[in-house]
C-alpha cells in the first residue's frame, strides 16, 4: 500500500522537485580497487561546492506531505519511472549529499533536503535497479572531512562493504496457508546456514549457501523440528565466513549468503517460504547489543546518540535514546513485515537497558498486532530473568522467554559429576530445569523459558567439555541422556544442529576451534554429512542417534502432557527425587493430563547403576516401554519389548548408568 502511494505522490513530488541525475561509465563506482569508504574519494569535490539540486523546491514541499502523514521508512524506496526516494535519518553532520552510480559520484552529488518534521535527510533521484550509492556527511562549521558511509536502511551491500546496492525487492510469496506454531509446540534447531550445508556433497551443484540451506528442508521435516533458529544472517563486513555477530547493515541480508549478491535478498524470502510451506517457523538471531567495529555507520552518523559504554564485542549501542530506539523499532518491524520471520532471539540482552529500551519496544510491537511474535532473549542475569518474569505477568501470558543457562548448567553438572570447578553443585540440579525453575520464583509459565544443552556457544554435547577439563568428552549414553531430560522437560526445547548424528562441535570458546574469532578454523564449525554417510565405522551408531532424536521429537509433537503453556498442576508429579544431588543423580517424574497416553519417565545421571521404587504415579498396571537411551531404542508405536507393572501406585525399577526410559500408559 505504501509503495502505491509513494507511486501516486511521487508525479507531484518530481513537479515540485528539479530531480536529475547522471551516471559515467568512465567513473570509478567503487568496484574493485576503490577505497572501501565508496566511489573515488581521493579528490572530493572542491571547496565542497556540490550543486544543490532540490534545496529550494524542497523547503516548499516537506516529506512528511509526501506520504500524507504516514510513516517514513528510512532507506531507499523504487517509486518506479526510474525515480527512487532516498532517505536518511538525522546525524550530527549539517549537511548530506547522496553519491553514487546515477550522480558520477563525486563528480555531481546531490545534496538532501532535510525535513524537520520527520527528522529525515531525503532527495528524489533518477536511479536504476543495480546501482550503487553512499552518502556523504558534512559540516562547514567543522575542521573535518568529508565522512562518505553506506546506507544503514540500506537493502544489499557490496560483500567488501564498500557501497549499498539497488535490488529489486519484490518476490512472489506461495505459501498462503501458514500459521505460527503456538508457543508450547513449539521445537527449535539452531543452525548456522554456511555450516549446515558447506559440507554435504548432495548439494554441490546448487549455488549459493541460502539455496543449498533451501534444498535440504526435507531433512528438517523427516527430523520433525517445527522451527528453526537461524544465527545472524544480517549484512556484516568483508563478505568472509562469519557467524553473524558483527552486524553492520540491519536491513540486508549478507550478501555472500546469495547465489549473487544482489540476489541474497530475495533468495532469503523463498527460504522462509518455503519453510513456512512446511509449517516451520523461522526465529531470527539479531545482535542489538552491539554492532560490527568495521563499516560503523552509525558511529560515524552519531556516536554520541547511538552508542553508550562498550562489550566484549563490540560499542555497545545506547537503547536509552529515542534515535537507537527508533532504529531498531524499525528493523523488527522490517523483518517481520518484509521477510515474513516469525520471531527474535536477542543476542547478549545483558547488554541491553531492558526497561528503558527494548522491553517497552516489544510492548509497542505486541500492542500494535504483533503479539503472536516469538520474542526470545538470550541472559545469564537473574535480574534479567525477573524483569522477563513482570513483562510476561503483566501481559497474562508469555511474551519473551528466557535462553539462558538454566537448563544447561544443571544438565551439564549432573553429567559431569561436579569434576569442574566452574560448574555450580545446586541441592536441586535436576528436578528445576524439568519443572521449567518454576521454584526459582520468577517463572510463571513453562514457555517463559528456552531448554537446551548445547547451542553454537558451547557446541555439541558429544564434544562438551570445561575450561579445565578440555580433555573430557560426553559419550552417546550421556548425550541420549540430556536430550532425553530436555525433549521430556517442560518449557520450549532447543536442539544446536549435529547433536542428533553425534558431531563433534566444540563451540566458539575453545582452543580446538580458534578464540579470538579472526582464529576460528572453518572446518571445525561444519556439519560434515559426507563423514556420516560415508564412514562406515561411525555411521551405524550416528544414525541409530538420529532416528532416537525423531522419536523423541516425535513423542513431544504427538503428547500434548509435554507440550504445556501453564503450570500443569496435579498433571504431573514427582515419582522419584529430584532432591538427592550428586550422591544419587536419579529422578523419575510423570505427566498425566486424563486424554493423551501418560508418560513415565527415569533418568539416571549417574556413572553407576540404580535400583529405585518409583512411587504416586496416577495409573496401576502394565506401562509399556518405549524408550532406552542406552540402546538408542525408541518405538511409539508397538513399544521396545518391555513393561512396568504397577501395583498400589509404585513399582521397582533399575537403570544403568547414564540411561533414560520411557514408559507409557493407555
Amino acid at each position: 500500500m505504501k509503495k502505491i502511494l509513494l507511486i501516486i505522490l511521487a508525479a507531484a513530488l518530481l513537479a515540485a522537485c528539479d530531480v536529475t541525475g547522471s551516471s559515467s561509465d568512465d567513473t570509478d563506482n567503487g568496484n574493485g580497487s576503490s577505497p572501501t569508504n565508496g566511489g573515488d574519494t581521493s579528490a572530493p569535490p572542491p571547496e565542497r561546492d556540490y550543486e544543490v539540486r532540490n534545496r529550494e523546491a524542497a523547503e516548499d514541499y516537506n516529506l512528511t506531505e509526501v506520504f500524507a502523514g504516514d510513516y517514513v521508512m528510512p532507506g531507499p524506496t523504487d517509486l518506479g519511472n526510474g525515480k527512487f526516494l532516498f532517505v536518511l535519518p538525522d546525524t550530527v553532520w549539517n549537511q548530506v549529499w547522496l553519491a553514487g552510480d546515477m550522480t558520477g559520484w563525486a563528480d555531481s552529488p546531490i545534496e538532501m533536503a532535510f525535513d524537520e518534521v520527520q527528522g529525515y535527510w531525503w532527495v528524489v533521484a533518477e536511479a536504476e535497479v543495480g546501482d550503487e550509492y553512499r552518502f556523504i556527511l558534512n559540516d562547514p562549521t567543522w575542521d573535518a572531512d568529508d565522512q562518505w558511509i553506506s546506507d544503514p536502511y540500506g537493502r544489499a551491500f557490496r560483500n567488501d562493504g564498500s557501497n549499498t546496492i539497488l535490488i529489486d525487492t519484490d518476490y512472489n510469496w506461495t505459501t498462503s496457508n501458514y500459521s505460527r506454531p503456538a508457543r508450547e509446540d513449539l521445537i527449535i534447531y539452531e543452525m548456522h546456514m554456511d555450516d549446515f550445508t558447506r559440507e554435504d556433497s548432495a548439494y554441490d551443484s546448487i549455488n549459493g549457501i541460502i539455496m543449498r540451506a533451501k534444498e535440504k528442508i526435507p531433512y528438517l521435516v523427516e527430523l520433525g523440528i517445527n522451527a528453526v533458529e537461524i544465527m545472524p544472517v544480517q549484512h556484516w563486513p568483508g563478505g568472509w565466513y562469519s557467524w553473524g555477530y558483527n552486524n553492520s547493515g540491519y536491513f540486508a541480508i549478507e550478501s555472500s549468503l546469495g547465489s549473487e549478491e544482489h540476489l541474497a535478498y530475495t533468495e532469503f524470502k523463498e527460504f522462509v517460504d518455503a519453510l513456512h510451506a512446511e509449517g516451520i517457523a523461522v526465529i531470527l538471531d539479531v545482535v542489538y547489543n552491539h554492532t560490527s567495529n568495521d563499516d560503523n555507520w552509525l558511529w560515524t552518523m552519531d556516536s554520541d546518540t547511538y552508542f553508550a559504554g562498550s562489550t566484549p564485542w563490540g560499542n555497545r549501542l545506547d537503547f536509552t535514546q529515542d534515535a537507537t530506539r527508533k532504529f531498531f523499532l524499525d528493523n523488527m518491524k522490517f523483518l517481520l513485515d518484509e521477510f515474513r520471520i516469525d520471531g527474535f532471539r536477542f543476542d547478549a540482552t545483558d547488554y541491553i537497558d531492558l526497561n528503558n529500551g527494548l522491553l517497552p519496544l516489544i510492548q509497542q510491537l505486541v500492542d500494535n498486532g504483533y503479539d503472536d511474535v516469538y520474542y526470545i532473549f538470550e541472559q545469564f542475569q537473574g535480574s534479567n530473568d525477573n524483569k522477563i518474569g513482570a513483562f510476561n505477568d503483566t501481559n497474562g501470558r508469555t511474551i519473551i522467554s528466557s535462553w539462558g543457562a538454566n537448563f544447561k548448567i544443571p544438565a551439564w553438572s549432573a553429567l559431569d559429576n561436579q569434576r569442574a570447578g566452574n560448574l555450580p553443585v545446586w541441592p536441586d540440579t535436576l528436578g528445576a530445569p524439568t519443572f521449567f525453575n518454576n521454584d526459582r520464583g520468577w517463572v510463571s509459565r513453562p514457555t517463559d523459558v528456552v531448554n537446551f544443552v548445547s547451542s553454537h556457544d558451547e557446541g555439541t554435547l558429544r564434544s562438551q567439555h570445561t575450561n579445565t577439563h578440555l580433555d573430557f568428552r560426553f559419550n552417546r549414553n550421556q548425550v541420549a541422556l540430556g536430550h532425553t531430560h530436555m525433549f521430556t522437560s517442560m518449557g520450549i526445547p532447543m536442539m544446536w544442529m549435529g547433536d542428533e548424528i553425534q558431531r563433534i562441535h566444540y563451540g566458539n570458546m575453545t582452543p580446538q576451534n580458534g578464540f579470538p574469532y579472526d582464529n576460528i578454523d572453518i572446518n571445525a564449525n561444519t556439519v560434515e554429512w559426507d563423514d556420516l554417510y560415508n564412514n562406515a565405522a561411525d555411521t551405524d551408531d550416528s544414525l541409530r542417534m538420529l532416528e532416537y532424536f525423531k522419536g523423541l521429537i516425535a513423542l513431544r509433537s504427538g503428547n500434548a502432557n509435554l507440550r504445556r503453556s501453564s503450570n500443569p498442576g496435579d498433571e504431573f508429579g514427582w515419582a522419584y527425587g529430584p532432591w538427592d544431588g550428586p550422591t544419587n543423580q536419579v529422578i523419575a517424574y510423570w505427566y498425566d493430563n486424563g486424554d493423551d497416553p501418560a508418560l513415565l519417565i527415569a533418568l539416571n545421571y549417574g556413572s553407576g547403576s540404580h535400583t529405585i521404587d518409583v512411587t504416586g504415579l496416577p495409573r496401576n498396571g502394565e506401562w509399556t516401554g518405549i524408550a532406552d537411551s542406552t540402546e538408542l531404542n525408541i518405538n511409539l508405536a508397538d513399544g521396545i519389548g518391555t513393561s512396568l507393572d504397577v501395583f498400589d501406585d509404585s513399582a521397582s525399577l533399575t537403570l544403568s548408568a547414564h540411561q533414560a526410559l520411557i514408559f507409557r500408559y493407555e
